[in-house]
C-alpha cells in the first residue's frame, strides 16, 4: 500500500511540474525596474501588444556573440514593434552572470553564450543555431499571437498554465494510473536465491 501512495504522489508531482509555468509575463505588463541584473531592453518603435519577447545572453569580446548581435539588430529593424530583446551582457556586467545562473537553474538553458530564450522550454544556444533558426522562431511566435517575456519565477507575477503542457501532464497522469491498474492485476513475484 505504501508503494501505491508513493507512486500516486510521484505522478501528481510530475503532473504539476509539467503544467506550471511561473516564468512569463506580457511585455506590456513588465515592470522593467524589477528585472534582475543590468539588462538592456531593446525594441525599435512602439512595442505592439502581441510581440515576441526574448532574453538574450551575450558577452563583449565573445566572437560567437559578435556573429549573432548584428543579426538581432537587423531583426529589430525588420520586426519593428513586434520584437523585444531583454539583453544581458555577462562579461562586463558580472551581476548578469548571476542572472544567467538563475535562468539555467529554472529553465535548464545552459551556460553557453550566445543564448536566446523564448520560453522556459524553448531556448537556442550557439551562433550557428541562433542565426539559422531565429527568424523561423520569431515568425512562428508572431503567428501564435506573440509570447510573454520569459522571466525568472519571482518576477513573473504569478503562475500561468501553458495548455500544451496540460496535455502532457494529463498524459503522464493517465500512464501512471494505468500502470497502477496493470500492476495491481498482475502481481510480480521475484525469487532471490542466496
Amino acid at each position: 500500500m505504501t508503494n501505491k501512495k508513493l507512486l500516486i504522489a510521484l505522478s501528481f508531482s510530475l503532473f504539476l511540474l509539467s503544467v506550471v509555468n511561473a516564468k512569463s509575463v506580457p511585455f506590456s505588463e513588465l515592470d522593467v525596474s524589477s528585472l534582475l541584473g543590468k539588462p538592456n531592453i531593446r525594441v525599435v518603435g512602439e512595442p505592439e501588444k502581441n510581440n515576441v519577447c526574448i532574453v538574450y545572453f551575450t558577452g563583449i569580446g565573445c566572437p560567437h556573440c559578435a556573429q549573432v548581435s548584428p543579426v538581432l539588430e537587423g531583426l529589430l529593424e525588420e520586426y519593428q514593434g513586434k520584437l523585444v530583446i531583454i539583453e544581458y551582457e555577462i562579461y562586463q556586467q558580472k551581476e548578469n552572470g548571476q542572472v544567467m545562473l538563475q535562468y539555467n537553474s529554472e529553465y535548464g538553458s545552459g551556460l553557453g553564450i550566445p543564448l536566446v530564450i523564448f520560453k522556459s522550454y524553448d531556448h537556442v544556444v550557439g551562433d550557428v543555431p541562433i542565426i539559422q533558426n531565429i527568424r523561423n522562431k520569431i515568425d512562428s511566435y508572431i503567428a501564435k499571437g506573440g509570447n510573454d517575456c520569459p522571466l525568472l519565477g519571482e518576477l513573473s507575477g504569478g503562475i500561468s498554465i501553458d495548455p500544451t503542457w496540460v496535455v502532457v501532464g494529463v498524459a503522464i497522469m493517465l500512464l501512471m494510473v494505468g500502470g497502477l491498474i496493470y500492476f495491481k492485476k498482475i502481481p510480480i513475484k521475484i525469487k532471490v536465491k542466496v
